[in-house]
């Protein structure tokens, strides 16, 4: 005696519809499962992805040389039983699917009742337009209420796309609907939690085509924010990054999240900048641009990074986009070389002064300061290095990089200070001895007020913030005050 499944199974009217690959295929035959070969009844989800009937599911076994994770609940599996798939899955893994199983509760009521109509006129085209009605409202996200987009299905049967639920575990890693702890990381890694073939493979037919289509255009429209506006460079507000300096940074914020997620899909840049008090933006309008080298995702959703700097840019206009800020931005330039050499030109015109600049630290020559009518001044008023601020204004460029090395030099000598690996390990030589690098060497290695920070950041010559270093270091050995 045939059951109303088989019934189902074999019914004369097989409207056809093309999958994602352009072949026809029976629609009737989406539904049914991959081992029996009838309509599913009682379906179950695999990790592999598939949906089985539960009467399919093979004897299960004692699971061996598994000893993490080491729990009851995992400690019996079965071989998959589906085409293709050699995976043994742990029988925790497996749960009833509730969105296929409305689904084909929808279908079933309508493959049924075409299958009872004894008409010898069928129109295949009515009965695709029946099921697409039944099937369309159980295709909808609980999170976003649209159409699923790249639905994937977790431990506890539910559905969603997996942008919804990267968004929804960045707040909380619990099932939005039932609130069952997630033991996959979806805002991590979206492969870790399996996509429904079924589900897949009827959104990606003729009968869902254009309303996916659809939704890939709204999905990047919002990805993107509003496609009329210049912003779109995302912006992180937090500290202080420095061009070709390493920036480590711990990702926690869900806003933050989601800014990361959708860099490590496109560039892998944002930038960054000290946020402020005394702005209105509440942040300062010039950053860096940072380039994410590697990531390391946590269990609990957050996300260490390495970025290295790129270049420095100032925010033209900016808006909010998901939370998170969002702008459009100039790069910021140095001055040319021939402004660059007018400007220390300018500025050592009136006197030529060479500054001790080995801090008492004699390296075989004794430099010598001359006035205007071209007298020299003894050791003893110079080899104590500069003593003014004006004294720094006055020093060639050459000299303030030499003032500001060797005093980096001594206090590393000392141990006061220690190298970061994560931040100067492999870059630290070249960035001692290059005017145009050692600033942003200075600015890492010690720990400057932000305002300095942010002064070295919109400077526009090299000469500006080698002397800006070196103010910083005449106030720290003037005033006895170290801040380490």
């Amino acid at each position: 005696m045939s059951t109303p499944s088989d019934d189902v199974a074999h019914s004369a009217t097989t409207p056809i519809i093309e999958d994602d690959q352009g072949q026809q295929v029976n629609v009737k035959s989406l539904f049914h499962c991959p081992v029996c070969k009838v309509f599913l009844q009682d379906p179950l989800f695999l990790p592999c992805g598939k949906t089985i009937c539960r009467r399919c599911l093979p004897n299960t076994h004692l699971r061996t040389n598994i000893t993490y994770p080491d729990t009851q609940d995992r400690a019996r599996g079965f071989d998959c039983p589906t085409e293709g798939c050699d995976a043994e899955h742990a029988l925790a893994d497996c749960n009833p699917d509730v969105t296929v199983g409305k689904l084909l509760d929808a279908v079933r009521e309508v493959i049924t009742s075409d299958s009872d109509d004894n008409s010898s006129s069928h129109d295949e085209t009515l009965e695709q337009e029946k099921i697409k009605e039944a099937a369309r409202p159980e295709l909808d996200c609980h999170v976003c209420y649209q159409l699923f987009y790249h639905p994937v299905t977790t431990v506890c049967g539910h559905t969603f796309c997996v942008s919804c639920l990267q968004r929804a575990v960045d707040h909380a890693p619990y099932c939005p609907v039932c609130r069952k702890p997630l033991s996959c990381q979806p805002q991590n890694n979206p492969y870790s939690i399996p996509g429904s073939k079924l589900l897949s493979t009827l959104l990606d037919s003729s009968l869902f085509k254009d309303e996916v289509e659809a939704r890939m255009e709204m999905l990047a429209a919002e990805a993107s924010g509003n496609t009329d506006s210049k912003c779109t460079t995302p912006i992180f507000v937090c500290t202080a990054a420095f061009p070709t300096i390493h920036t480590p940074l711990m990702i926690f914020e869900p806003r933050y999240r989601l800014m990361l997620r959708r860099a490590l899909e496109g560039s892998r840049q944002f930038g960054m900048v000290l946020p402020s008090r005394h702005r209105p933006e509440g942040f300062e309008e010039v950053g860096t641009m940072l380039y994410i080298e590697r990531v390391q995702f946590y269990p609990d959703g957050r996300s260490r990074i390495q970025t290295t700097g790129t270049m420095r840019f100032k925010i033209v206009e900016h808006d909010i986009l998901d939370d998170y800020i969002v702008a459009n931005i100039q790069p910021m330039n140095d001055i040319s070389l021939a402004e660059e050499e007018a400007l220390e030109a300018r500025e050592t015109a009136d006197v030529t002064v060479e500054i001790n600049t080995t801090n008492g630290a004699a390296e075989g020559e004794s430099l010598v300061a001359q006035g205007e009518n071209g007298e020299q001044q003894s050791n003893d008023e110079t080899d104590k290095g500069p003593t003014t601020p004006e004294d720094i204004d006055r020093m060639p460029t050459r000299d303030l990089l030499a003032y500001a090395k060797n005093f980096a030099q001594e206090i590393l000598a000392q141990g006061y200070l220690r190298v970061d690996p994560n931040v100067l390990g492999d870059i630290e030589g070249n960035h001692q001895e290059d005017p145009v690098l050692f600033p942003w060497y200075f600015a890492s290695l010690f720990p400057l007020e932000d305002s300095n920070k942010q002064r070295l950041l919109c400077a526009v010559s090299v000469r500006e913030r080698l002397k800006i270093c070196c103010k910083i270091i005449l106030t720290w050995e003037t005033g006895r005050l170290r801040p380490w």
